[in-house]
């Protein structure tokens, strides 16, 4: 059966206990909402709609596109808190999953690897031994230390190796390792790539103990909630279903070290509350210095979260609320960002960079980079109030 062969079945099996697409949605083994429309159009099904649900307000940083800062909903924190009581776990690593931070502190003593920085002010507080940067750089120091590694990476095969290694060494002999893991809706191939997992496992002297399928859930991030309301669809807080997977750390193993992760080729710039990323490895030797972001698509927003969507690759500015822009001269735009935090005029910032005075065009282009900044700013503080639950419903 082909992937879409596949989703059509799904659907046709669940369709009977949904009277919108809203509701068929998290019914579904993860398959991403505009697949299921789809589907539902492809099988000539009359199915509205539905309403949208308010995304959950949850502690941490707004998560960037280019992060895989996918958090798991506050609900399936019990899961993965119930391993640990049944391990009787008292030494715990979260690897790519700083969310999980909180919960996890009050049961026991727990280290956190993660790559993003961001979270570092959220759980500072806690009385967690925290390391920023890639996952293997905790190796060897962290060698065998755990009687539970939970793992979280980004959902491609690659990531999943990386962090099975590292996880495999950190664990004591007895110990157990779990991962969320796709649903076998998420994408073409899974099937095929959890196998491969399961062998890589065997090789690490990891034995499957537990696989429990869909019972994990995810909060829907603000960029994925943009994207689906720029592909028209109804927007979910809570749709996208996992996996759970156990492994039993068996005796022996040489622990493999995988090699560490190229820098990113992108920077972290802010503007107020809007979080960008501006990719820097671009050739920058243009005579003009226009500083300009320059539209990619109809309404800026990329309708999808996948890495398999081909308009990634031009992007070169990239927001929060998932918006991808081109721009001649990211360094310039980067150094008018930071500029506006500063209160120092645009001009002032591209001319510092540049080591030269401007011409009137460039003049021009870096006001215009300026206003574009912070309109952009503007609109997505409006955006993620609006797709968010009211402020004053406490955050889980």
């Amino acid at each position: 059966m082909t992937y879409e062969d596949m989703v059509d079945e799904w659907v046709r099996d669940c369709v009977s206990e949904a009277s919108t697409l809203a509701e068929l949605i998290p019914l579904l083994p993860g398959v991403f909402p505009s697949e299921v429309a789809a589907s539902v159009r492809r099988q000539g099904i009359d199915l509205a709609d539905g309403a949208s649900t308010p995304l959950l307000r949850l502690p941490g940083p707004i998560p960037h596109p280019l992060d895989g800062d996918w958090r798991l909903h506050p609900e399936s924190h019990r899961q993965l808190l119930d391993i640990a009581a049944e391990k009787r776990a008292n030494r715990i690593a979260l690897l790519g999953c700083p969310s999980l931070s909180a919960s996890f502190a009050a049961i026991g003593r727990v280290a956190l690897v993660d790559n993003n920085r961001s979270w570092q002010p959220y759980v500072s507080a806690l009385p967690i031994n925290a390391c920023w940067g890639d996952v293997a750089s905790v190796l060897p120091q962290w060698e065998g230390r755990f009687d539970l590694v939970i793992a979280d990476p980004p959902w491609y095969p690659l990531d999943f190796e990386r962090f099975l290694a590292v996880a495999a060494a950190l664990v004591v002999a007895g110990g157990a390792v779990a991962f969320p893991w796709p649903g076998v809706g998420t994408r073409p191939g899974i099937a095929q790539e959890r196998e491969r997992l399961i062998e890589h496992a065997a090789q690490l002297h990891l034995k499957l103990q537990r696989w429990e399928r869909n019972i994990l859930r995810y909060a829907t991030p603000f960029h994925e909630g943009c994207a689906l309301r720029a592909a028209n669809l109804p927007i979910l807080a809570a749709w996208r279903r996992a996996d759970l997977i156990v492994f039993d750390r068996q005796p022996g193993f040489e622990v493999h070290h995988p090699s560490p992760m190229p820098p990113s080729t992108w920077r972290e710039a802010h503007c107020g509350t809007l979080n960008l990323r501006i990719r820097i490895d671009l050739n920058t030797s243009h005579n003009d210095a226009d500083p300009r972001l320059v539209r990619l698509l109809e309404g800026d927003v990329l309708p999808t979260v996948s890495r398999r969507d081909g308009r990634r690759g031009a992007a070169v500015v990239w927001t929060a609320g998932n918006r991808i822009y081109s721009c001649a001269r990211p360094e310039l735009f980067e150094a008018v960002v930071r500029g506006i935090d500063e209160a120092v005029p645009a001009t002032y910032s591209v001319a510092n960079v540049l080591g030269r005075e401007l011409s009137r065009s460039e003049v021009a282009w870096a006001n215009e980079a300026e206003l574009q900044a912070v309109s952009v700013e503007r609109i997505e503080a409006t955006e993620y109030d609006a797709l968010h639950e009211p402020r004053d419903i406490p955050t889980c």
